[in-house]
C-alpha cells in the first residue's frame, strides 16, 4: 500500500499538469505575430515612405520674379539751354517705353539734377547719385576739367557713367553719346563759306561755354572750315550758350562795327540773342545768322520764319543714352565707346544729313 506521502506528491504532479493545461485554454487565440501599429496621420519624417518624384524646379539662381527695376540719375549741366530741357524729355520719353518687347521685365525711375551751370553743385549732384547706389548715370559736364575726377570715382565705384552732349578728359567713363562737335561746326561754318565766301564778309563768332568740351572742339571746327577763305572774324566772345549773355556780346559787337554780315552762333540760342540785339538795334536786315541744335520750336521754327538762315538739327540723344543704360545693365552689346549721333543741315532749300569726313580734323 502506497504511503500517504507517495500519493500526495502524485496529486501535486497532477494537479500542476491540470493547472497548465487551464491556463493554456484560457489564453486568447493566436494571432499572427503583431504588426506595428499604423502609424498616426502627422508628417512623415525623411525617412519615410519614398514620395512622389517632385516637379522640375527653376534653376535656383532664378529669382521669384525677373522684374529689374533701375535707378537712373540724369545729371543735367542746365535747364536754363532749351537743348538742355529737350535732353530731359528724351530720356523721359525713352524711360516710359518700358518695359517692351526687347526688355519685358524692366523698369526705370529716373532723377532728375539741374546743375544750373553750377559746378560745385553738379559735383555734389553726382556724389550723393554715388552714395544713394544708383544703377547708373548720365551725366552732361558742365566743364570737362572739374567733372573728369567725380566721374572717375564713380566708375571706380562700380556705377556705370554715361555722358550725354559733354565729355571729360581722360577715358574713365562707360560710354559718350554725342555728336562730332567739330564737325557739326564745320558744316555750320562750311555753308558761311559757300555762300559768302569771294564776298569778304564780316564774321561775328559767338562761342559757347569755353570751359566746355563741346565749346572748345566747335571752335576748333569754325577756324578750320575758314581757312582759306577771305572771310574775316571780326568779333569772338563767349556767350556761354546763353541767349541773354549773347545778347549782350552782340550789343558790343554792333557799337564797334557798322558791317557785320555773318552772326556764326555755337548754339541757336546764341544766334537768337545776336538777332534780338540787332533788332533793337535796327539792323537785324543787314546780316544773317545761323547757328547749331535746330530745336522743332527753336532753330526749325527760326529759319521757317526767316529770322535764321540756317541751323543744324542736332538731336540731343538723351533717348539713346537711356536705352543704352539698359542694354549694359543687361549684358548686351552697346557698340563703341564713342558713340555719333546723326546731324542734319536745315535752311530754306531744305534738309540735307551732314556728312563730313574724317580727313578734314587733319
Amino acid at each position: 500500500m502506497e504511503s500517504r506521502k507517495s500519493l500526495s506528491l502524485r496529486w501535486i504532479v497532477f494537479s500542476l499538469i491540470c493547472v497548465s493545461m487551464l491556463l493554456a485554454a484560457c489564453a486568447p487565440a493566436a494571432t499572427p505575430a503583431a504588426a506595428p501599429a499604423p502609424a498616426e496621420k502627422t508628417e512623415a519624417p525623411a525617412v519615410a515612405a519614398p514620395a512622389e518624384a517632385a516637379p522640375s524646379a527653376p534653376a535656383a539662381a532664378e529669382p521669384a520674379t525677373g522684374k529689374k527695376n533701375y535707378t537712373i540719375c540724369q545729371l543735367n549741366a542746365s535747364l536754363a539751354e532749351p537743348w538742355n530741357v529737350q535732353m530731359d524729355e528724351d530720356i523721359k520719353a525713352a524711360a516710359a517705353k518700358y518695359p517692351n518687347k526687347d526688355f519685358p521685365d524692366v523698369t526705370v525711375t529716373v532723377q532728375y539734377k539741374d546743375a544750373q551751370n553750377d559746378v560745385l553743385r553738379q559735383r555734389a549732384q553726382l556724389e550723393e547719385c554715388v552714395l544713394a547706389k544708383v544703377d547708373a548715370i548720365i551725366a552732361g559736364p558742365i566743364e570737362a576739367g572739374p567733372m573728369t575726377d567725380p566721374i572717375a570715382k564713380a566708375v571706380d565705384a562700380g556705377i556705370p557713367v554715361f555722358l550725354v552732349g559733354r565729355g571729360v578728359n581722360g577715358d574713365k567713363y562707360t560710354q559718350y553719346i554725342g555728336s562730332d562737335e567739330f564737325k557739326l561746326s564745320y558744316a555750320e561754318t562750311q555753308w558761311v563759306v559757300k555762300n559768302y565766301g569771294g564776298k569778304k564778309a564780316k564774321v561775328v563768332y559767338l562761342q559757347g561755354l569755353m570751359t566746355s568740351s563741346p565749346a572748345q572742339e566747335r571752335f576748333a571746327g569754325f577756324k578750320k572750315a575758314l581757312e582759306g577763305s577771305d572771310i574775316e572774324v571780326i568779333f569772338t566772345a563767349d556767350a556761354k550758350w546763353d541767349e541773354s549773355a549773347a545778347r549782350s556780346e552782340m550789343e558790343s559787337a554792333l557799337s564797334r562795327f557798322d558791317k557785320i554780315d555773318v552772326v556764326v552762333g555755337a548754339n541757336d540760342p546764341s544766334a537768337h540773342g545776336a538777332y534780338l540785339a540787332a533788332k533793337a538795334a535796327g539792323r537785324e536786315k543787314e546780316m544773317v545768322f545761323v547757328g547749331i541744335d535746330g530745336l522743332k520750336h527753336e532753330g526749325q521754327a527760326y529759319v521757317q520764319q526767316g529770322i535764321f538762315a540756317m541751323t543744324i538739327i542736332d538731336r540731343t540723344g538723351g533717348d539713346i543714352g537711356l536705352d543704352n543704360v539698359v542694354k549694359y545693365l543687361n549684358g548686351k552689346d552697346i557698340g563703341e565707346k564713342t558713340f555719333y549721333k546723326k546731324a542734319i543741315l536745315l535752311d530754306k532749300d531744305g534738309q540735307i544729313e551732314i556728312d563730313i569726313p574724317d580727313s578734314v580734323k587733319k
